[in-house]
């Protein structure tokens, strides 16, 4: 019977060896990878950190709206406007006082309903807007009370100069400048279309007031629940001026 040489000394040293090379050569990849890896984490936490600005508690931001131009009558007297104005969010998650908050916010915007904004503010957002159309003040009251979470954004609103006259034929647009009613709806594509002039109408607004005044007097005189009136220039059919009561102030639906 023949026996199978066992492995000499050299021979294991040779094998315990090699498998220990292949080892450290994998230790060195994966700390290679591992570095790697790394370098990019702390490359992209200094990118962040440094070249990043981080949003002003107060900053500023534009909402994109579809700009809207003027609506005038046939005179040029402004009918219809766009103006800036501002609104207020917060972000819930900074704020850490909400009794504080609704107490700050209520003594600057009494408007508000406390229950309501507690609710609010407390909701699972990133942001809440809390109010539209600040004036000047206020908006100078918010910043200078140091409120944490708050922060205003520039919003456009649509306004009507001369209230609720011709508020028949003007209609109105809703918060977010989407029309609604009368020219704004007839001619919303008019009026959006880029770099879009003023809208002007054949309405006059000296002869549009005239005949809302008339038609008032006539209305309380008969005690009349409604009333109508239009007039037309009889060469051309031209409405110079409609009206229809009672009427209403698209800036306060």
């Amino acid at each position: 019977m023949t026996l199978t040489p066992l492995m000499s000394r050299y021979e294991v040293k040779d094998v315990e060896y090699k498998m220990v090379g292949e080892g450290r050569i994998r230790i060195w990849i994966g700390l290679a990878v591992f570095s790697f890896a790394l370098l990019l984490i702390v490359l992209r936490l200094a990118e962040v950190a440094l070249l990043t600005q981080p949003p002003s508690q107060y900053a500023s931001s534009n909402v994109e709206f579809t700009e809207r131009a003027d609506v005038e009558d046939r005179n040029g007297a402004l009918l219809a406007t766009t103006i800036d104005n501002y609104a207020l969010y917060v972000r819930p998650r900074k704020i850490l006082d909400k009794e504080a908050a609704v107490s700050g916010l209520t003594s600057i915007l009494p408007d508000l309903n406390a229950v309501d904004l507690r609710r609010r503010i407390s909701l699972p957002r990133d942001e809440v807007r809390i109010a539209r159309s600040l004036v000047p003040a206020q908006r100078r009251e918010l910043i200078e009370s140091g409120l944490p979470g708050l922060f205003t954004r520039a919003e456009p609103m649509r306004i009507y100069p001369n209230g609720s006259v011709a508020s028949h034929i003007l209609g109105l647009v809703n918060v977010d400048l989407e029309p609604m009613s009368g020219v704004e709806y007839s001619f919303n594509e008019d009026i959006t279309a880029p770099s879009a002039p003023p809208k002007a109408l054949s309405i006059d607004l000296r002869v549009q007031m005239a005949v809302e005044d008339e038609l008032s007097k006539s209305v309380q005189h008969f005690s009349a629940d409604t009333g109508a009136g239009i007039v037309l220039n009889i060469k051309t059919g031209e409405v110079l001026a409609m009206a229809s009561m009672p009427e209403f102030n698209p800036n306060n639906r």
